[in-house]
């Protein structure tokens, strides 16, 4: 699954395999349902958990403890009832033309403007996936890594 943010990157390929195989010096975030809320952490290395625990806020992800702030990848989950996802049964060939499919296919399931979206396609599966989230949510969490340094 590839994403990618207008002004931010992010990405991740391979899908919960993938992530499983590339546990090597990881950060985990389990995000809440905003930069607010209490969210858990993990470091992974070499797929065990080193590190972890709980904090209360995104506002104290920057007094996270040295290995997780300097691990070399940084996965955040959000909580599932904020993300949609939808296969795109019939989707069209290229690139271009399939993130223009899923934008409406997922303006038309949501009933929200694209624009208020972020939408990222998992293309290397058949069918592809299309998955979207409020725009608010992305930005609001990439704000606060941000913030933090991660």
């Amino acid at each position: 699954m590839k994403c990618r943010i207008p002004g931010r990157r992010a990405s991740f390929r391979g899908g919960l395999n993938g992530l499983i195989n590339a546990m090597s010096d990881l950060l985990l975030l389990l995000l809440g349902p905003s930069p607010e809320a209490p969210l858990r952490w993990g470091v992974f290395g070499e797929t065990r958990l080193i590190e972890g625990g709980w904090i209360e806020s995104a506002a104290e992800l920057g007094d996270l403890p040295a290995p997780a702030l300097s691990a070399a990848r940084t996965v955040a989950l959000l909580p599932g009832e904020q993300v949609a996802s939808r296969l795109m049964p019939a989707a069209p060939r290229g690139a271009a033309k399939l993130q223009a499919a899923a934008g409406y296919l997922m303006e038309d399931e949501l009933g929200e403007s694209a624009d208020a979206l972020r939408i990222a396609v998992a293309g290397e599966r058949t069918p592809p996936l299309a998955i979207a989230a409020k725009a608010a949510i992305i930005d609001a969490w990439a704000d606060a890594f941000a913030a933090a340094g991660i």
